[in-house]
């Protein structure tokens, strides 16, 4: 496992195991591996290994009959793709191994594990492989995302990635994907996988007690409860502000993450909120205190997984997501979703608000003027 929602998901399945074992890179880019045994009845024990000789030997010593991979993203050593041979190899040689792929990301799919093209939107995964081979020499996510990736292999193409994880992928015995739709693209990117190796699973969530919000005045609040990255939608977020900001909405924006990028705008913009890091048992008594009206998810990639989508639904708040990913299945299904079919700030506030049945307004001056009103008489920021 490399971090974030699949860090969390694999400790919570480990900390079911009698004796288990989880591997992380090491702390810098220099080092390799860390292993970290853990059991219901002991205390963590952990120690760093060189590279991935050392972490055959524990296989081999503890006599290991499963591994599950939970990502791949950001180990050093050895170069990725002979770490991806090194996997697979130890899969062919033993028969009796269950080895099983879980699907957090697309690294599986192309280096940039979002899917996320050099224009930085989402790829689609097309099936021209040339497009894949221009976009990887100059994507400008591969310098700041997988930097190590492309010092590695400064000629890389996709069916060379490709050839090495499906063959992974293909040995192992089941992979786990948390939607359809990561199926769908999996199976995109490598059509000859068979239906019956996949699995849907649940991602575990805290339980949250539904919300009842008190509202005290026409302000409209919206919650983002994500960090602030390209990927998650800060460009969508700050372009968002600037449109309430420059025609004085009474819309609020509240982030519940960092603010990683772009920090400098977020900073100037005053429809956004910045909250301190929060417990997710706290996420309840902050809906209610800051009377938030919406959870809106504005991810700009295919996310396997949400944690604001389900947190959103577990507190019966309305969820707005792109038509992108896992986070259109799980809101077709619940009474309170809505999916944006534009990523324009016109075309957001105004769907917003028609779903919330909220009149948003502005004022110049002392004078009010309804938006509806706006919108028939001005052409607003297309």
């Amino acid at each position: 496992s490399s971090g974030g929602e699949a860090d969390v998901y694999s400790k919570k399945m480990l900390s079911r195991e009698c004796l288990s074992a989880f591997i992380v890179p090491g702390n810098t880019m220099s080092e390799g591996y860390r292993i970290e045994f853990r059991g219901q009845e002991m205390a963590e024990i952990s120690f760093d290994m060189g590279n991935s000789r050392d972490l055959e030997r524990v296989i081999r010593h503890f006599t290991v009959d499963e591994i599950i991979i939970h990502g791949l993203v950001g180990y050093p050593k050895p170069k990725i793709l002979d770490l991806v041979d090194f996997l697979s190899g130890l899969k062919k040689n033993n028969d009796r191994l269950v080895l099983t792929c879980v699907v957090h990301d697309y690294f599986s799919v192309c280096p940039i594990r979002d899917l996320l093209d050099h224009e930085i939107k989402y790829c689609g995964v097309p099936s021209d492989l040339n497009y894949c081979n221009k976009c990887l020499a100059i994507n400008p996510l591969m310098k700041f995302a997988v930097p190590y990736v492309q010092a590695d292999y400064p000629n890389l193409t996709i069916a060379l990635w490709r050839q090495k994880f499906g063959d992974l992928l293909a040995c192992s015995s089941g992979i786990i994907c948390f939607s359809q739709n990561s199926i769908e693209i999996l199976q995109k990117a490598y059509p000859d996988l068979p239906s019956d190796k996949f699995e849907i699973a649940s991602h575990p969530v805290d339980q949250l007690r539904p919300v009842v919000i008190h509202k005290t005045s026409e302000m409209i609040n919206i919650a983002i409860l994500d960090h602030m990255t390209i990927q998650n939608g800060a460009q969508i977020i700050s372009q968002l502000a600037s449109y309430v900001d420059y025609y004085n909405l009474n819309i609020r924006f509240h982030i519940f993450g960092n603010v990683l990028e772009p920090a400098e705008s977020f900073g100037l913009l005053k429809p956004l909120v910045r909250h301190a890091e929060f417990q997710p048992s706290d996420l309840p008594n902050l809906m209610e205190d800051n009377e938030i009206d919406l959870v809106l998810a504005p991810s700009i990639y295919p996310q396997t997984f949400l944690y604001a989508i389900e947190a959103a639904m577990r507190m019966h708040l309305p969820v707005a997501v792109f038509d992108i990913g896992a986070s259109v299945e799980r809101v077709k299904f619940y009474d309170m979703g809505m999916v944006l079919r534009q990523q324009d700030p016109k075309y957001m506030v105004e769907a917003m608000g028609e779903y919330l049945n909220k009149k948003i307004s502005l004022s110049f001056g002392a004078k009010a003027v309804s938006y509806t009103h706006l919108r028939a008489h001005e052409t607003v920021l297309d």
